[in-house]
């Protein structure tokens, strides 16, 4: 159960929506009632306005469908293969075009401002005459609004697409706790400092993170004491995966083991790929999808910096090639998100990327791709394996939040996760299926193919190596 306010509590729904698209930047926000349900917006390194609508945003279910959606020229053609119902009568639709907002609602149409700003507002009444009335109104925002409240209710915050997909399908197997989704926006480290200055009422109950969120949490003393009374299922679980913080205590709750590499399209690539400086060749303008320094902890530039003689401690051979790179023009796409990555490769935007196994996974179930994450080293690809998890926070309905935690690690159910994510099960009771074996690593391959940085260290420095991007590298692009 996802974030809900009942409809029978509404004597009135009122809504206001914002979105404004420039070059440089996006900003959009959803308000219910006075309470901020959706807030994201992009600064610097925007290319376009495609960025504007990167993804269309699925804000309200249940009976009630709400979407924001950038409908320039540039996003249509950077999102062609996704497909948008037209607006079906009996439905209640929001959507914004360019400077427009309009709603429609059934039997009426209301637009918004010039300058992108719309609100209204409709009765009980009509709310449940457009809405089953035992319906709730739902949202999946990255911060937000109050839950209604329950004894076995928890926030979680997970990645989207398939992580959350996976984590739904697992928690409408059970009914014993309710869960309300909130879906990282970005990095999982960008979170971090939001979650520092509302602590110690962030909001969270279970967290999904990873290595280097694990190392800030253990600093900050934010996590719950794991043990097997609370999560029995973590007896299955190798114990080299295991947090620990300063006193001995558990930290987190491993359920994958994912690897992240270089890949690309075969149909989309004019050449076969076989070395690191390969990525300069004039051949691929405009066919290399670059993640910002923030998304994925860097690991693409340490992988450069370990081939030319450094490593996540000297990342200056890295932060020479980029540059290079920049001026070649072969960059075509510079990725704030997970989603950006997928949506620039799936349309053909640009066919060359470095990438988890999750959204490697998404790309092979449409797309013939090149894995290059058992390459030997001298030909500069390299691969990094890591765990992410779950962290209970203190002070939340961590009983729940253990509770649903050791549900979902149980064998089948992990299983089933690391089917949609294209992960290594972390309980080693679970299956690992066909699909995901090509990613994973027996001991002779983990020291041949694969780097394991400094985790901490990585995550000190991400607010430095975004600097330096903006000021050295976007410049260049």
């Amino acid at each position: 159960m996802r974030q809900s306010i009942a409809v029978h509590q509404l004597n009135e729904l009122s809504l206001k929506t914002q979105l404004s698209c420039k070059p440089k930047t996006y900003f959009a926000s959803i308000e219910l009632n006075g309470v901020l349900l959706f807030n994201m917006g992009r600064q610097r390194g925007v290319s376009d306005e495609s960025n504007c609508g990167f993804t269309i945003l699925r804000l309200l279910t249940a009976s009630v469908d709400v979407r924001v959606q950038s409908t320039t020229s540039q996003f249509r053609k950077a999102h062609a293969p996704i497909k948008v119902a037209a607006p079906d009568p009996n439905r209640n639709t929001l959507s914004h075009r360019r400077s427009k907002l309009s709603l429609n609602l059934p039997g009426r149409t209301i637009v918004g401002n010039k300058g992108g700003t719309a609100m209204f507002k409709m009765s009980r009444r009509q709310f449940a005459k457009s809405a089953a009335s035992a319906a709730l109104l739902s949202t999946a925002s990255p911060f937000g609004a109050s839950r209604v409240l329950a004894a076995d209710t928890i926030t979680a915050v997970e990645w989207g697409g398939r992580w959350v997909e996976g984590m739904q399908a697992i928690a409408a197997k059970q009914s014993d706790v309710s869960i309300n989704w909130q879906r990282h926006a970005g990095g999982a480290m960008v979170i971090m400092s939001m979650i520092k200055a509302k602590w110690p009422k962030p909001g969270i109950d279970l967290f999904a993170g990873w290595d280097p969120n694990w190392t800030m949490i253990v600093e900050e003393g934010w996590a719950e004491p794991v043990t097997l009374e609370n999560v029995p299922n973590l007896a299955d679980v190798p114990q080299k995966l295991l947090v620990k913080d300063s006193a001995g205590n558990i930290i987190n709750i491993p359920r994958t083991i994912a690897s992240a590499f270089w890949v690309y399209r075969k149909d989309a690539t004019p050449f076969e790929i076989t070395k690191i400086d390969d990525l300069l060749d004039p051949r691929l303008k405009g066919k290399i999808c670059w993640s910002v320094p923030s998304l994925g902890s860097n690991l693409r530039m340490v992988g450069l910096a370990l081939h030319k003689g450094g490593d996540e401690r000297n990342l200056e051979p890295a932060w020479e090639f980029v540059k290079e790179l920049a001026r070649t023009g072969n960059i075509g796409r510079v990725a704030n998100s997970n989603e950006d990555v997928l949506t620039s490769i799936s349309t053909g935007e640009t066919s060359i990327t470095f990438a988890s196994t999750n959204e490697v996974l998404n790309l092979s179930r449409n797309f013939d791709l090149a894995y290059l994450n058992k390459m030997d080293k001298e030909t500069g690809f390299r691969s990094f394996v890591y765990n992410e998890g779950w962290c209970a926070f203190k002070g939340g309905n961590t009983k729940a939040a253990f509770k649903f935690a050791n549900f979902a690690l149980s064998p089948e159910n992990n299983a089933l996760l690391n089917e949609y994510t294209g992960g290594i099960p972390a309980n080693v009771k679970a299956e690992i299926s066909e699909q995901i074996k090509p990613f994973a690593f027996n001991s002779e391959e983990m020291d041949r193919y694969v780097y394991i940085p400094d985790w901490s260290y990585l995550s000190e420095q991400q607010s430095e190596w975004m600097k330096r991007w903006e000021q050295e590298i976007v410049p260049l692009l």
